[in-house]
């Protein structure tokens, strides 16, 4: 005997799955228009430019999963459809039109029975998406006059330049905030 030896897993049919050890992550990103998934594997789709049309397995037994994940957040714009192929999705019929249109979407699908089909085990957006942080802002007072500066974070000046550089005899005072 040689080779090596690793655990399988059995689906319910008794043959032993793909992808014994868990998901084959796609390592190619997908950007066409159509896609004919495979149990057992995850997807990275990009919409960047166009919707994507996602035909699942005709033929699925109790267990098989597959997850797609919005690679470049932009499912809000060109959405995926999914094409069940003939298997109920969420206990419908194929009739039914499924489409998954939220940026940052993951939708990780498992299959139940001939009655139920497909149902997504989470189908949630990242709500942690990266945001950019609040514009900070000083205000500088001096002067004998009241003079005041509202200066940036980058350190643009935005209001009265009149006394910038100027020689001041009194006490100045700045104050920090994220608002104007």
């Amino acid at each position: 005997m040689s080779g090596q030896i690793t655990s399988n897993v059995f689906r319910a049919s008794g043959v032993i799955a793909a992808t014994a050890g868990g998901l084959n992550w796609i390592s190619t990103v997908v950007t066409a228009s159509t896609l004919t998934a495979e149990a057992g594997n995850g997807y990275w789709i990009d919409t960047t430019s166009n919707t994507c049309t996602i035909t699942l397995p005709s033929s699925a037994e109790r267990g098989d999963q597959i997850i797609f994940i919005d690679f470049a957040r932009t499912w809000g714009t060109y959405k995926i459809i999914i094409d069940s192929n003939g298997l109920n999705y969420q206990g419908q019929d194929d009739s039914y039109t499924v489409e998954y249109e939220t940026d940052g979407e993951t939708l990780n699908i498992v299959y139940a029975d001939a009655t139920q089909g497909w149902i997504p085990l989470n189908d949630d957006d990242v709500t942690d998406a990266p945001v950019a942080p609040p514009t900070q802002k000083a205000i500088f007072g001096y002067g004998g006059t009241a003079i005041t500066n509202l200066v940036s974070n980058t350190g643009v000046v935005a209001t009265d330049t009149t006394g910038v550089g100027t020689a001041r005899s009194y006490p100045a005072a700045a104050g920090y905030s994220t608002s104007a």
